[in-house]
């Protein structure tokens, strides 16, 4: 079960970006690997980078790594308000 939601980026081939996440989550295809970025966005978070095998493990990563919002069911939000 995920908790997150991804989208790919307008004009991007394998940029997605975390559409319900309460920090700033992209994760995106280089050579042979997914690099998976969060950026906090108070000043509590932390930031966080890795690279990961497939874009399964860089999605398990960031659902770890930061807040989500979702609903009653733990089903994803499409979007922040």
């Amino acid at each position: 079960m995920t908790v997150s939601n991804w989208e790919l980026m307008s004009e991007t081939r394998n940029t997605y970006v975390g559409t319900n996440a309460q920090e700033y989550a992209v994760i995106s295809k280089s050579i042979g690997c997914w690099t998976l970025y969060v950026e906090p966005q108070t000043s509590l978070g932390k930031h966080h980078y890795s690279s990961h095998n497939t874009l399964y493990e860089a999605i398990r990563m960031a659902e770890t790594v930061t807040p989500w919002v979702v609903d009653e069911n733990m089903k994803p939000i499409k979007e922040c308000v």
